[in-house]
């Protein structure tokens, strides 16, 4: 203890006096010198201790401006820092109130050090997205110092833009992966500076809106060529197809050169254009050659479209002896006109020949029936021949009602009447069934004739149901309207 400290002091001064005295006694010092030198003694004593007293005093006098100044920096530090002002919590000496200050203050460095080192990194991750984004950065904080609420602030802000530029982003490789495609498909690369930002400089690009704007704009200017390529590569395979056909050219040496031509690229483009200038020379080498399968392909439709020599005859090409490259193209635009007239009514064309095929076995089992012998040695055929004459009689009133009303349709659209052959295919019907009614009348007028010249006939043949009744009275109303418009 203090006191125990004291004590021995006191004793180490009393046993160094006791033995400077032994000492000077020894020495035969007298009494005067030994006052002398005690009292030099005391005046280094006293001068040490005041020496140390005045050390002591100024360590005080230091501590305590320390503790003024570290108070000083703390309130600064609190108010920069946002914080409430700052008092001990505890009674403290001189020495251990400046220790607990110092360590305070520390921790409010360390904790405004931070706050900068977090807002100059956000600035930074701000300045970087704002950049990209072509937006505005958010408000600085209004001290020197942000506080915690400011910095959440501006990190929430940062993040929000961080989803953006993300989004953005995949919307912008999207963009690039299809305008990288398109340009693959034509075979070409970037050619002007954008292109080639787009392509290979995607850091310097802006992900705004605007600037993903640019790029979809880009990207539709891109498909558009491609479009544009792939039809007209489209257009020029099936001409080329249509002249293949024409000149008749082998199969391998269409595989061969389809096989060099796949894509849609500028050369394949050329490549194209080319071999059909190639080939229209050739046609134009042997138009003869050529006319003449169009005319027989011409004919073709017209047997199966039923013109008659009139509607022929209208087409003065046909029959031109002078083979050039105009009667050529003549040809070659009746045909596409007849193949369209065709596939327009191709179900009329098939009820017409489904009637005349229909009208020639009726006709057919006709005559079978009026045969007097067709009851001897016809086994099970007379009973099939019954059933199928019969089906006709059904059939044939309701595939001339279809055809009255596709007919209709027909003339209506053409505006003139529909012929067959030349004539007129309604009154055509209904003179044929004329005909029929007639012959069949004569028939009956003969067998009564026979019946009375001939006294061994027993019997008069039986009558059959009248053929009329095939062409019902609703019929015929409609096609003798159809026909007398």
């Amino acid at each position: 203890s203090s006191n125990m400290l004291k004590q021995g002091l006191q004793e180490f001064v009393m046993n160094a006096l006791n033995r400077l005295q032994t000492l000077w006694e020894d020495m035969g010092i007298v009494k005067v010198q030994q006052e002398e030198r005690i009292k030099k003694v005391k005046d280094l004593v006293e001068q040490l201790m005041e020496q140390m007293i005045a050390e002591e005093e100024d360590l005080r006098d230091s501590l305590e401006e320390r503790i003024h100044e570290h108070m000083s920096n703390i309130q600064e530090l609190c108010k920069e820092l946002t914080l409430p002002a700052y008092e001990p919590v505890e009674e403290y000496l001189v020495l251990q109130l400046e220790s607990h200050l110092r360590q305070k203050l520390q921790q409010l460095r360390v904790k405004k050090a931070e706050r900068l080192s977090v807002l100059q990194e956000l600035e930074h991750q701000q300045a970087m997205l704002t950049k990209a984004l072509g937006v505005s950065s958010h408000p600085k904080p209004a001290g020197s110092v942000p506080t915690e609420d400011e910095l959440n602030t501006l990190r929430h802000y940062v993040d929000g833009l961080e989803l953006q530029k993300n989004s953005n982003f995949k919307v912008f490789v999207a963009y690039k992966e299809q305008i990288e495609a398109c340009f693959q498909i034509l075979g070409v690369g970037p050619e002007t500076e954008f292109e080639r930002e787009v392509i290979f400089n995607n850091e310097k690009l802006c992900l705004s809106d605007d600037g993903l704007l640019k790029v979809e704009e880009l990207l539709k200017e891109v498909q558009f060529k491609k479009e544009k390529a792939e039809a007209t590569c489209q257009r020029l395979r099936s001409e080329l197809e249509a002249m293949w056909n024409l000149l008749q050219v082998p199969e391998n040496e269409r595989k061969e050169f389809a096989a060099k031509t796949q894509s849609y690229q500028k050369s394949v483009e050329e490549a194209l254009t080319s071999e059909l200038k190639r080939l229209a020379q050739v046609r134009k080498d042997n138009i003869k050659w050529l006319i003449i399968p169009i005319r027989n392909e011409i004919e073709g439709y017209w047997g199966k479209s039923y013109y008659g020599q009139e509607q022929r005859k209208a087409f003065s090409p046909f029959y031109n002896d002078e083979y050039t490259e105009d009667v050529l193209v003549e040809h070659e635009r009746e045909l596409e006109r007849m193949k369209g007239y065709y596939d327009q009514y191709c179900k009329l064309f098939s009820l017409v020949a489904k009637w005349e095929q229909s009208w020639k076995m009726f006709l057919e089992f006709e005559q079978k029936a009026a045969d007097p012998n067709r009851f001897a040695n016809r086994g099970g055929n007379l009973l099939k021949e019954e059933k199928e004459r019969a089906k006709l009689q059904k059939m044939l009133p309701k595939l001339e009602e279809e055809l009255a009303v596709q007919v209709g349709e027909w003339e209506e659209a053409q505006g003139c009447k529909f012929l067959v052959d030349g004539c007129n295919f309604l009154a055509y019907i209904s003179m044929q069934h004329e005909r029929n009614r007639e012959r069949e009348k004569q028939e009956r007028q003969l067998r009564k004739d026979k019946s009375e010249d001939v006294s061994n006939i027993t019997r008069t043949a039986q009558k059959r149901p009248f053929i009329g009744t095939l062409l019902g009275s609703k019929i015929r109303k409609v096609i003798c309207s159809l026909c007398t418009r």
